[in-house]
């Protein structure tokens, strides 16, 4: 309890004096566990690909915009694998602890910007007094856990983070925010995230509220995913 005061007192201060630098671009590079890859046809292209894929992370004073930074690759099939691989399917914008995206256009059975999908930030973080350096920067850990949806269903997934309390920006990559500095690395699945690149200031439409035609919450879309798949399966399963 006496270390979570102390970083929400230096978060408050640093606050204070880093006003005029509201705006904040953040580089986040992808590096997974290659022993985790499946052995496939695309497992060697896929290694090849570790360390090299980007996101960016823009941020305005109260709100967060996270999208893919790779260019005219992000549409060839083994980014798309890495970005999926990452939990990453569309740009994600936050404000008030609440991510709003778009569902996946690679899913065929839904339109492109059918859905907006709302998600709340989690709220179980666990803050640890280990430290460590990253890019120059002290680094405290904190853990917690998500979920996600799979084959067998609903399955909670270990997260840990490494946040920089000096820099007074409480988000992160991906759903993950709402700790007392800016979230430099984080781990999930197999999976880190890492801040491999800081800059200061941006032209504001970078960041794009994202619209659909029908409003729902993560776990009800994730529901109506797995609704369609079964019956597209009972489907073929009569043919």
């Amino acid at each position: 309890m006496k270390l979570l005061s102390t970083l929400f007192m230096i978060f408050s201060l640093c606050n204070s004096f880093a006003q005029a630098d509201r705006k904040v671009a953040i580089t986040y590079t992808v590096f997974f566990a290659e022993d985790d890859l499946p052995p496939n046809v695309y497992s060697h292209s896929i290694n090849q690909k570790n360390g090299e894929i980007k996101f960016k992370l823009f941020i305005n004073d109260s709100i967060s915009f996270f999208l893919e930074d790779n260019g005219l690759s992000s549409s060839d099939l083994i980014t798309k694998i890495v970005l999926a691989k990452a939990k990453y399917s569309n740009p994600i914008y936050c404000s008030n602890n609440e991510f709003l995206f778009n569902n996946n256009e690679n899913f065929i059975f839904f339109k492109k910007n059918e859905y907006l999908i709302s998600k709340k930030s989690i709220d179980n973080w666990k803050i640890t007094d280990e430290s460590k350096i990253i890019d120059g920067q002290l680094c405290y850990k904190a853990t917690a856990t998500d979920h996600q949806y799979t084959v067998e269903g609903k399955a909670a997934f270990p997260i840990e983070a490494w946040f920089c309390p000096s820099l007074p920006y409480n988000f992160g990559p991906l759903y993950y925010n709402n700790l007392p500095g800016l979230i430099m690395e984080i781990s999930y699945l197999s999976n880190k995230l890492l801040a491999t690149k800081i800059e200061y200031g941006f032209d504001e439409k970078k960041i794009v509220i994202p619209k659909g035609e029908k409003s729902i919450l993560f776990d009800d879309y994730n529901l109506k995913e797995e609704q369609v798949l079964s019956e597209v399966e009972k489907e073929y399963n009569r043919r």
